[in-house]
């Protein structure tokens, strides 16, 4: 509709995704709605971002312009069908979506890191932590994994969302280097010696040298790799590079996005 204002109706607007797309949306020009009982809780969290951009934010109650067409943003299946939106994105979290509904905007994200149990991720950080600063072993998986982070996928999303079109094939999203368990505790528990330290004032050489983190290996590809394949981005980034001149490029390296849920969590613990 020519001349209308997108509004992003985000129906769980505490969700780690949600928080990073108001973060990056709102000085970005961009327009959300959250329900009603959530707007004051939202409006708080936002601080003085909503002060900057005082519309940015309604919930359905609140006066709205005709010109304006709303999208919902689910992290599951609709129960129901808003009249008031003009079309529905589902996104998927570390799941297959069930009961595609074709004329949904479908997005699978896989392997985004987060330490709230209530984002639906598979492999939380936050039991990772909780073993890392108590002096345990790490999670009992040998699973690797695709990490990417929520700032990284809410900047791509909010690239993305204009251009996409809804169809029963999703757009796939995860992050391109798979780091093996080992690997993925190697720097958790790097992180989490030196907050200790930190907090207790006991600083030692080891927590002060910079190892660079895991060796980037050559794999030799001989039929017996056991390593789970990579999800198939290849949907969404050509979405992006086609429209906006860059793909799916995800930057923040993953000590710098542990090291950020890692100050997180310390502060819930408190």
């Amino acid at each position: 509709m020519e001349g209308s204002i997108v509004r992003y109706h985000l129906t769980k607007p505490g969700h780690s995704l949600s928080r990073a797309i108001l973060e990056r949306g709102i000085p970005r020009g961009f327009c959300f709605s959250v329900e009603e009982e959530a707007y004051e809780a939202t409006k708080n969290s936002l601080g003085s971002l909503l002060e900057l951009f005082p519309d940015s934010l309604t919930h359905p109650v609140m006066p709205h312009s005709k010109s304006e067409r709303f999208v919902m943003i689910h992290y599951d299946i609709p129960p129901s069908r808003p009249t008031v939106a003009s079309q529905d994105i589902v996104i998927d979290i570390d799941r297959s979506i069930a009961d595609i509904h074709s004329g949904d905007i479908n997005i699978s994200i896989c392997n985004m890191l987060s330490i709230h149990a209530h984002d639906g991720i598979d492999a939380c950080m936050d039991k990772w932590f909780e073993r890392a600063s108590s002096g345990k072993e790490k999670p009992s998986t040998q699973n690797g994994h695709y990490w990417c982070s929520a700032q990284d996928v809410a900047e791509a999303l909010l690239r993305a969302f204009p251009f996409m079109s809804p169809g029963h094939e999703p757009y796939t999203i995860s992050g391109r280097r798979y780091w093996p368990a080992e690997d993925t505790w190697t720097e958790v528990k790097l992180l989490a010696d030196r907050t200790l330290a930190g907090q207790s004032g006991q600083f030692k050489l080891k927590h002060l040298l910079d190892e660079g983190g895991p060796v980037v290996e050559v794999e030799v590809l001989d039929g017996h790799n056991t390593r789970r394949q990579r999800p198939n981005i290849s949907r969404f980034h050509e979405l992006l590079e086609e429209n906006t001149g860059e793909g799916w490029n995800p930057r923040t390296p993953l000590r710098q996005s542990l090291m950020l849920l890692l100050a997180e969590w310390t502060d819930e613990q408190v």
